[in-house]
């Protein structure tokens, strides 16, 4: 059951509990103002995990002909079983990998920027 609330709230009466839509019914257009998501999970060497994922190729998809990323192309840590039990790409670990790298790079540039002054 979802439950329709006062000023516009539409929640689940359980967590982890409904889909808004399938691997195969997707909305066309979400506007939000705000996306909430839980911590970002993250493992020790992002850099390590973002080297696994292979180059993008140019294929013929959804927005035409370009430079698309692949699922079975990402490394576990960034993918979940989807409603049919195929892996999809999980935007939160992803984002809390990418996050991670960058902080690591950050930190190997500013040892380099040391060095050099």
């Amino acid at each position: 059951m979802v439950i329709l609330g006062t000023g516009g709230n539409f929640s689940p009466n359980v967590n982890n509990n409904y889909l808004l839509g399938t691997s195969s019914y997707k909305w066309d257009t979400i506007y939000r103002t705000n996306e909430v998501s839980c911590a970002l999970p993250t493992s020790n060497s992002a850099i390590d995990t973002f080297k696994k994922i292979k180059q993008p190729a140019v294929t013929k998809g959804d927005y035409g002909k370009r430079h698309y990323f692949q699922i079975e192309d990402f490394p576990a840590e960034m993918k979940f079983k989807n409603d049919k039990g195929e892996d999809d790409i999980e935007l939160t670990r992803t984002l809390g990998v990418t996050v991670n790298v960058v902080r690591e790079l950050i930190e190997k540039v500013e040892k380099l920027e040391s060095k050099i002054k």
